[in-house]
């Protein structure tokens, strides 16, 4: 959930001061071979890979005045505490972030409520 927040949150800094019809965010999650791919791209520019490379620190390098950047480090662990792997496909035409993880049967989650 904290990735996921973490994710759209960032998508929303990049897209605010767009152009009204630059201002989107797309979310997908698809199955693929046993894993789950989760994808969240925004209409910003494309990144470089060292601005990709900078975002995915602690440091907060990448991100700008209005906030501390530690969202997607902190992504970048919690996703390889789960085994799973978080990157930025800087071959893209938009900001467009990769998780993969293991996917579970699904009668082994269990379900709160």
């Amino acid at each position: 959930m904290q990735v996921m927040l973490n994710l759209v949150s960032n998508a929303s800094d990049a897209v605010e001061q767009l152009a009204r019809e630059e201002q989107w965010i797309r979310l997908s999650i698809s199955l693929d071979q046993g894993k789950t791919i989760i994808r969240c791209a925004n209409g910003g520019p494309a990144l470089t890979k060292e601005i990709a490379e900078s975002m995915l620190q602690d440091s907060g390098a990448a991100k700008s005045k209005k906030g501390f950047g530690l969202g997607l480090g902190i992504s970048l662990r919690l996703i390889q505490k789960a085994h799973g792997i978080l990157e930025i496909n800087t071959a893209a035409a938009h900001p467009d972030i990769v998780i993969v993880l293991a996917s579970r049967p699904i009668e082994t989650l269990k379900l709160s409520g």
